[in-house]
C-alpha cells in the first residue's frame, strides 16, 4: 500500500501497556464500542493516529505492522510504526512512552493536516459542479467559476465556462487570453488558424503541420544580388549595386560548369553580346572601350539596331538598300573613305587618313612604335609605343620580377596582395586552388566547392 494511500476510518481505537519509548508501539487490547486497527487495515496500512496517556499526547502518521501478515518475520504483536507530526512536546517531537501505564491509541483526522472548504469565509467562493478546486491558504480549497473541467467531455475551460477544445482559453484578447511557456510540442493535429484571423475577412483560415524556418538565400553568389530582413527575414530586396553593372549569367562563351554559375551583377563584356565578338579594327576597339555605355552609344555602336535602313551618317553610306554592310565602300565617304583606295581596299600609305583612324599611325604611317626583350609581356610606354614589362614567359612558366621561374607563377617579391577579403562556407561554389581571406582565416578551395581555413592571430 502507499504511503499516501491514507485511509479514515470512524471509531477505532485499542490499548497498549507497551513500554515503546519512542519506537513502534504494540496493540495489546481492544476497546468496547471500537474497532481494532486490524479489522479495517491491512498490513502496511497508513493512517492519521492519535497516542494519549492521560499526560502526554503525540498525533502523527502511522503504518500498522500485521503479525499475521508473515510468519517468518519477527512481528508476533500487532504495532503501529510512529510518525509524529504534532506533540506534547515543546518541540512536537515524539514522545517516550517509557511505562507500562495505559496508554489510548486511535484513528484521529489532525487539523494541521485538515481540508476545509471556505464556507462563510469573506472572499472563499462555496465549490460548484464542474468547478476545479485550489489552495486559497494552507487548509482551505477555493473555487473560481473561471476554471471550470467539463468531466464528460474532458476539456478544461479557463474564462471559457462552456470549453470546445482540450483546453479552452476565453478573454478580451488582451493578455489574460494568452499562453506563454518555454516550448510546445505540436502533435498530429497541428496549429489550426480559423479564417477571418487578424480581422481579414479574406482569410479562409488554415493548418500547420510543420515548424518554421527563416527565409535564407541559397549561397555566397545569390548574397551577392540579394539581400533579406524582417522578423523572419520575410522581406527580400536587391541590394545597391556599382554604377555599369549589370544582372547577368554566365557570358556565352563560358563553358559549362561555368563560375559563377548564378545571375550576378557585373559588368557586360563582348562574349555577353556574340554579335560584338565578330567585329575587328576601329569598329571593335570603340564597342569595347564603349561598353559600359551602350545607352548612350552613336556612331560605331549603330549596327546595333535591328533596321538599319534608317541609320544616318557614316554608317548608313555603309550599309545597302536591305541594312547590310556593302561590298563596294568606295563611295563611303568620311573616315572610313579616306582609309580606303580607289579599289576600296585598305591604303598602304595611310599618314593622310583623318579622324579615328589617323590617331593610331605615326608620321611614317606605321602602326605602333616601340621594342622590347624576348619572352616579356609588352605594355604601353606612351600613347603609340611598347615596351617591355615585368611578366616573364618561356612557354611553360611565368615569372613576375625573375626571368628563370621555377613554377608555373614565380613571383620575385616578399608579397603578394589580395584586395578584396572574403568569407566563404565549407561548401561555397569554388574551384581548386583558389584562396581568400578575411580578418580571421585564411581560406583554401582543396576541391570542387570544398574549402578548407586556417586561422590567424596576432603577433
Amino acid at each position: 500500500m502507499s504511503d499516501c494511500d491514507i485511509k479514515l476510518f470512524d471509531r477505532v481505537k485499542q490499548k497498549s501497556t507497551h513500554a515503546a519509548g519512542t519506537g513502534t508501539i504494540e496493540l495489546n487490547s481492544s476497546v468496547a464500542g471500537f474497532k481494532d486497527f486490524t479489522d479495517v487495515y491491512g498490513h502496511s496500512g497508513v493512517f492519521f493516529y492519535c497516542i494519549n496517556d492521560g499526560t502526554n499526547f503525540e498525533i502523527g502518521s502511522g503504518v500498522l505492522l500485521r503479525a499475521d501478515y508473515d510468519a517468518g518475520d519477527s512481528i508476533t504483536v500487532n504495532q503501529v510504526e510512529r510518525n509524529v507530526m504534532y506533540s506534547s512536546a515543546s518541540d512536537n517531537s515524539l514522545i517516550n512512552f517509557a511505562t507500562t501505564a495505559t496508554k489510548e491509541i486511535f484513528v484521529t483526522y489532525p487539523a494541521t493536516h485538515s481540508v476545509s472548504i471556505g464556507s462563510g469565509i469573506a472572499g472563499v467562493t462555496l465549490p460548484q459542479k464542474s468547478g476545479v478546486a485550489f489552495w486559497n491558504c494552507n487548509n482551505i480549497i477555493d473555487y473560481d467559476n473561471n476554471f471550470v473541467w467539463n468531466k464528460d467531455s474532458k476539456r478544461l475551460g479557463i474564462r471559457n465556462s462552456n470549453p470546445s477544445y482540450g483546453i479552452d482559453i476565453g478573454g478580451d484578447g488582451s493578455d489574460q487570453s494568452m499562453i506563454r511557456a518555454s516550448g510546445y510540442h505540436v502533435g498530429a493535429t497541428g496549429i489550426h488558424f480559423p479564417s477571418g484571423n487578424g480581422s481579414d475577412a479574406s482569410y479562409v483560415g488554415g493548418i500547420q503541420y510543420q515548424h518554421f524556418l527563416k527565409n535564407q538565400l541559397l549561397n555566397a553568389n545569390t548574397e551577392n544580388v540579394f539581400a533579406l530582413s524582417g522578423v523572419v527575414n520575410e522581406t527580400i530586396y536587391i541590394k545597391k549595386q556599382p554604377a555599369g553593372t549589370f544582372l547577368a549569367g554566365p557570358a556565352s562563351g563560358c563553358s559549362p560548369p561555368c563560375s559563377p554559375d548564378y545571375p550576378n551583377f557585373r559588368p557586360i563584356t563582348l562574349s555577353d553580346i556574340p554579335l560584338f565578338e565578330e567585329f575587328s579594327g576601329v569598329l571593335q576597339s570603340q564597342i569595347t572601350s564603349n561598353l559600359s555605355d551602350i545607352g548612350n552609344a552613336s556612331g560605331a555602336f549603330i549596327p546595333l539596331r535591328v533596321d538599319q535602313t534608317a541609320v544616318s551618317g557614316i554608317a548608313q553610306d555603309a550599309l545597302d538598300a536591305s541594312g547590310f554592310l556593302r561590298t563596294d565602300l568606295t563611295a563611303i565617304s568620311g573616315i572610313a573613305q579616306d582609309a580606303l583606295d580607289a579599289s576600296g581596299a585598305l591604303q598602304s600609305d595611310l599618314t593622310s587618313v583623318s579622324g579615328i583612324a589617323q590617331d593610331i599611325f605615326d608620321a611614317s604611317g606605321q602602326f605602333l612604335t616601340g621594342s622590347g626583350v624576348a619572352n616579356y609581356s609588352a605594355k604601353w610606354s606612351g600613347l603609340k609605343t611598347l615596351t617591355s614589362g615585368i611578366i616573364f614567359d618561356n612557354g611553360s612558366r611565368v615569372g613576375i620580377n625573375t626571368e628563370s621561374p621555377t613554377s608555373a607563377l614565380d613571383i620575385n617579391s616578399s608579397g603578394i596582395r589580395i584586395r578584396t577579403s572574403g568569407t566563404p562556407t565549407s561548401s561555397s561554389p569554388g574551384e581548386v586552388g583558389e584562396i581568400t581571406w578575411d580578418l580571421n582565416y585564411i581560406y583554401v578551395c582543396v576541391s570542387g566547392n570544398v574549402w578548407k581555413r586556417s586561422g590567424l592571430s596576432e603577433y
